[in-house]
């Protein structure tokens, strides 16, 4: 007989500490009229001990409309709201704005739906 027939055996815990971040929405889709304005705000987070800044940015809006973030670049946690201005030239429907976020060798991506409903037509006669 080889070895002796001793068996010994462990059980090791491995815990792993990820330094990263998450965006979180107050909303997955914003609804505005065409002429008007809409808002959502975002929410970054860090997970772990994450210490970097996070750059955001939003892709994906017809051309036209002005997109602008109140804080475009933050360390975690943080909160930035994404304002639109939509005019009246954008043709009614949905479209899929993807908001990135980059920081620390990391990236994530969210996106976030915007309806955009035609404007009511008024005519208003004033007699003379």
């Amino acid at each position: 007989m080889f070895g002796g027939g001793l068996t010994r055996s462990a059980t090791a815990t491995l815990i792993v500490n990820e330094k990263d971040f998450k965006i979180l929405l107050s909303s997955s889709d914003i609804t505005v009229e065409q002429g008007d304005a809409a808002s959502i705000q975002i929410n970054v987070e860090k997970v772990g001990g994450f210490n970097e800044p996070v750059s955001l940015t939003v892709t994906g809006a017809p051309s036209g409309i002005e997109s602008k973030f109140t804080v475009p670049l933050g360390n975690p946690p943080f909160t930035s709201t994404l304002n639109l201005n939509v005019p009246l030239s954008i043709p009614e429907g949905s479209y899929i704005l993807t908001i990135n976020g980059v920081g620390g060798e990391k990236s994530h991506v969210i996106t976030v739906t915007l309806n955009v409903k035609r404007k009511p037509f008024m005519l208003t006669v004033t007699p003379n």
